[in-house]
């Protein structure tokens, strides 16, 4: 759905992570690992058994419409390396039990361990921005806007109170392949990116295409 694009799939780890709710991370997504279509015929998935009677082009109208009928394809070993197997099986097994995923060569675990751009850095950022902040966690959402805000960015704040202490993150993010502008009306301790893999250390007036601004205000 994203086209491959990993600019766009880290803005969406960044909504994900920092909205309410529990997120659920399928294996894969972390990767950017796309779907791959795996035919009814081979399929091991029972569901996909039962319904291999369906023709090719009906199976292509309702796959579009988000019905599956072989479950197979969500469920490619995961890619560890660019070895044999991609790392999920033993290199002397003759096959796994389902196909390894084609792009499994080039999206793996270890290539984008070694890279702090890579999106799987991205979602680790992430993941440790929300277990680290009670406000991003559990806290409240409320809506609002920035100072000369664009209909492309959206802007809330999570705010966490407990015991006298306050906890407030501001969320920005832009949803268009343009640069915009960002302006807070309240100053911040710590100022991240989906982009960066370190904290802004001077004050930001522009956002980057699809990018994720989080800013904590903790007040004691």
């Amino acid at each position: 759905r994203l086209g491959g694009d990993s600019e766009k799939a880290k803005l969406v780890a960044a909504l994900q992570l920092t909205v309410r709710g529990v997120p659920v991370i399928y294996y894969g997504d972390e990767l950017g690992l796309p779907h791959h279509e795996l035919p009814l015929e081979g399929a091991l998935d029972p569901v996909a058994a039962h319904f291999r009677f369906v023709p090719h082009w009906l199976h292509a109208i309702l796959r579009k419409r988000g019905i599956l009928l072989n479950r197979d394809s969500c469920r490619s070993p995961m890619p560890w390396h660019a070895g044999r197997h991609a790392g999920f099986s033993s290199p002397n097994v003759a096959r796994t039990w389902l196909p390894i995923h084609p792009a499994s060569s080039q999206i793996n675990v270890a290539s984008q361990e070694r890279h702090p751009s890579s999106l799987l850095a991205c979602y680790r950022r992430l993941l440790a921005l929300r277990r680290g902040s009670n406000a991003l966690s559990v806290g409240r959402l409320e809506l609002g806007d920035l100072a000369r805000n664009s209909d492309d960015v959206l802007y809330y704040r999570r705010i966490h109170e407990h015991g006298g202490a306050r906890e407030v993150v501001h969320v920005a993010l832009n949803f268009s392949g343009r640069e915009q502008a960002f302006e807070l009306a309240t100053p911040v301790a710590e100022l991240r990116s989906n982009l960066r893999d370190k904290a802004l250390a001077s004050p930001v007036r522009r956002m980057q295409p699809f990018e994720a601004l989080i800013g904590f205000e903790r007040s004691p």
